[in-house]
């Protein structure tokens, strides 16, 4: 009789062990689905600075609020990013101040087309075709279209008797006169 007993009790510990792990297998495998879906669901945006914090990131999130956002401050360098390529991968979204066409060149095949897409279709043409490769893919877009500088033809303004502008006030009362 306790012969008996005990294989009973050990075919129930048996069962409750088999069954106690099958559930820890379930549940690990549902932690391992929901941390996937995680990590499908968040897109990595590298800002080129910390200022970007302020307007950039609260606009982004307000226009994707589904979407889980890490915003990471990277550098302002392309090399930066060449090396994060070379060792382990780019982040889904780049923002970098201040290069050019041909300092992304060598980032090209791991950057997504951007040409037909509606953030390129805001941007007017002329500018675009600044943006574009050889064979008419765009890889990156300005977040902004600041200027830095001016390039002023002298005898233009003379010809019109306009003073030269030294700051944004006399730039802007110099447009009218044209």
């Amino acid at each position: 009789m306790k012969t008996k007993t005990l294989r009973r009790l050990f075919s129930m510990l048996a069962a409750l062990v088999m069954g106690l792990s099958l559930l820890t297998g379930c549940s690990e495998k549902n932690a391992e689905r929901t941390q996937e879906q995680e990590d499908a669901q968040t897109i990595q945006v590298y800002l080129w600075s910390t200022s970007l914090y302020e307007n950039y990131a609260p606009y982004v999130q307000s226009q994707l609020p589904d979407v889980n956002i890490e915003f990471i401050v990277g550098n302002n360098d392309l090399d930066f990013y060449k090396f994060l390529q070379q060792n382990g991968g780019l982040p889904d979204i780049i923002t970098c101040c201040r290069f050019s066409l041909h300092d992304a060149a060598p980032l090209k095949d791991s950057l997504m087309n951007l040409a037909m897409t509606n953030e390129a279709g805001a941007v007017y043409n002329t500018y675009l075709n600044s943006f574009k490769n050889e064979d008419g893919s765009v890889n990156w877009l300005p977040v902004c279209a600041d200027a830095h500088g001016f390039v002023v033809n002298r005898s233009l303004f003379e010809q019109y008797d306009i003073p030269l502008p030294t700051d944004y006030a006399s730039f802007a009362a110099a447009c009218p006169g044209f």
